[in-house]
């Protein structure tokens, strides 16, 4: 069995909100929230970032090439071109 990643500690040591986060790493909220209190499960790539991020929470995008974090949740997100 995968171990346990706290997505809440994770976002919490970066030092910034839900929102934040999100946008950050380009997760819905929705997922973030549910993933923080444990109704969804991570995917394996999902899993892979949030280790990433929690090795540097500083780093802007941690996980180097990765940006795509919808592919990585599997969420229905707004892909409306932001400016």
């Amino acid at each position: 069995m995968a171990q346990e990643i706290d997505v809440r500690a994770i976002r919490r040591a970066t030092g910034i909100t839900q929102v934040e986060f999100a946008a950050t790493y380009e997760f819905s909220l929705r997922t973030l929230q549910e993933w923080e209190r444990g109704a969804k499960r991570l995917s394996g790539p999902a899993r892979t970032l949030l280790r990433a991020i929690k090795g540097d929470p500083e780093a802007e995008g941690a996980g180097g090439g990765v940006t795509r974090a919808a592919e990585l949740d599997g969420s229905d997100r707004d892909t409306t071109p932001r400016r």
